[in-house]
């Protein structure tokens, strides 16, 4: 399985919207998604654990593998610098002799009890489980765990231990950036810059492990009394993407639909006093908290589809081919060229420059190995990609395309690129040249049994597969399958290469909302003191202690 995954934090998503939120990861073009369990929501006092509502952890892994969608679970104990204390429950801190974060006694004995506790929901959700197995692809136990001490590996290895003792059996990943890692664990990475040569590097150091890049992107913490982050360009971030891609990365993108901070759920910075951590979410993300898609979501959609529709290409790339090339994370002029080969196909990856305007307009000749070259015209993308002797199903071996390739099923294939130019391909020995439209409607033509619909770039985010049928001028298609128009009319491309013009049904009226009378919730119990919800205490004490694991206290 080549992972293409986006983090969707179940607990910090209302329940009644994981659907929606699972549906746009899937149209996104990824097979899994990322979520955590906060260890402190689900344990918010010693011994006493609930896995309902929001942290109904076994609903949601169930829900995403009805979706198509595979599931890695980060686990902690310690899952989130945007957390108050990273995740763990706050009554920790009144256990004595306890020490976070360490192969403490008291602090490993809490956390094997959480890991057990969790266990019992997942253990059979699992891909392992016997008969068809579950959704649950993997585990990460801790998170950003930048210390090389011997005490460090410890305690790594208490964790993936009591892991295996409660009966998961799946990978288990860590995200350490090669600090500190355990026999039996797979070493992910943390970043979002430079991402082509870390990736070539964690390949080289780490050999035979996945290259997985545990959290691209990162994010920026919005806080509170203070403006709130600017997200970078999304072509960027494409391109950034596409060098761990380029490099034999398999990532996940976080966040990928921005997690809300719920209530007091948010930490407090480390860069200065007072700088705490407002409710909304990361930013960037390619949805953002209300499940809309943001500026990047397109361009993040663009490469993630194409990953998952060839991740046979991208899996079977011989690991040893690392051809000396100019780092396309440098500052350049041209465009730089990366090349994977391997037994499924190669595909090279074309980079423009990190700065400046997008090389849009700019050719390329690409000399293929028989020595004849292939055109490819750069856009507004700061990356593009090019497939080679790719198996497309049937009889059909697609020789080369000089566009970049979307998405294919059956015998349909999806290209685009910039409008208005002439791209290239080749199926089964047999050429063909296609002129990118420079309107909404799609470029069809018929080739050795393959169906080739060409959009351009600026109408890709509006092509969509769904069943038998390529959809385009359409903002996406429901979780039945049905196309949602962008316009009053879009366009329907079948297998055997028929276009037809759909219209937009006619919408009906809004129905009208009323508000009911106000009703004043009684609160004479609470000022006389003698509230059912009251407890007596000896004396003053911290919160936690008190079973109130957030919120304000006073005496």
């Amino acid at each position: 399985i080549w992972i293409v995954c986006g983090s969707v934090q179940h607990a910090r998503t209302p329940r009644a919207q994981w659907a929606d939120r699972l549906h746009a990861a899937r149209q996104a073009g990824l097979n899994t998604v990322e979520t955590s369990v906060v260890w402190s929501a689900v344990e918010p006092r010693a011994g006493h654990f609930q896995f309902e509502d929001e942290h109904d952890i076994r609903s949601f892994i169930a829900l995403a593998g009805e979706m198509g969608l595979h599931v890695i679970l980060r686990v902690g104990p310690f899952t989130g610098r945007d957390l108050d204390l990273g995740g763990l429950p706050v009554w920790l801190l009144g256990q004595e002799d306890l020490k976070l974060r360490a192969s403490s006694p008291p602090f490993l004995e809490a956390t094997s009890r959480y890991f057990a506790a969790l266990a019992d929901q997942i253990r059979d959700l699992q891909i392992t489980a016997a008969g068809t197995g579950g959704a649950l692809l993997a585990v990460q136990v801790e998170h950003e765990w930048t210390c090389g001490s011997d005490e460090a590996g410890s305690y790594l290895g208490d964790l993936s231990r009591y892991l295996r003792e409660a009966g998961i059996a799946v990978p288990v990943v860590n995200a350490n950036n090669l600090w500190q890692g355990a026999e039996g664990q797979i070493d992910g990475w943390v970043g979002e810059d430079g991402m082509f040569p870390l990736i070539r590097q964690l390949g080289f150091v780490r050999p035979g492990q996945p290259r997985f890049v545990s959290e691209f992107g990162g994010g920026r913490l919005p806080r509170i009394g203070e403006d709130a982050p600017a997200a970078p360009d999304a072509y960027d971030l494409q391109r950034r993407l596409g060098e761990a891609l380029a490099s034999g990365g398999q990532m996940n993108i976080a966040p990928f639909a921005a997690p809300s901070r719920f209530g007091f759920a948010g930490g407090a910075a480390t860069d200065g006093p007072n700088r705490f951590l407002a409710s909304a979410g990361l930013t960037p993300a390619p949805l953002d908290e209300t499940g809309s898609p943001t500026a990047s979501y397109g361009p993040i959609r663009r490469l993630s589809s194409f990953a998952t529709r060839f991740s046979r290409v991208l899996a079977a790339a011989d690991p040893e081919y690392r051809p000396v090339v100019q780092d396309p994370s440098s500052e350049h002029v041209g465009p730089i060229v990366t090349h994977m080969n391997g037994s499924q196909g190669s595909v090279a990856f074309l980079f423009s420059p990190t700065t400046g305007k997008p090389l849009s307009g700019h050719r390329v000749d690409l000399l293929r190995p028989n020595g004849t070259s292939l055109s490819v015209h750069l856009g507004k993308q700061r990356v593009s990609w090019c497939l080679f002797d790719v198996h497309l199903g049937g009889h059909a071996v697609l020789d080369y395309c000089g566009l970049n390739v979307l998405d294919a099923a059956g015998e349909l294939l999806v290209c685009f690129g910039p409008a208005g130019t002439v791209g290239s391909l080749a199926i089964n020995g047999t050429p063909i040249e296609v002129e990118v439209p420079k309107g909404r409607k799609p470029a069809v033509e018929r080739l050795e049994g393959v169906t080739v619909v060409v959009v351009s770039e600026d109408v890709v985010d509006q092509t969509y597969f769904s069943g038998n049928a390529v959809f385009v001028g359409v903002s996406g298609v429901t979780r039945e399958g049905d196309p949602v128009p962008a316009g009053k009319t879009y366009s329907v491309v079948t297998p055997e290469g028929k276009v037809k013009s759909a219209s937009a049904p006619k919408s009906g009226s809004d129905a009208k909302v009323t508000l009911g009378a106000w009703m004043l919730a009684d609160n004479e119990a609470h000022i006389a003191g003698e509230s059912p919800r009251y407890a007596s205490i000896d004396g003053p004490a911290g919160l936690a202690a008190l079973g109130t694991p957030y919120g304000y206290g006073w005496d």
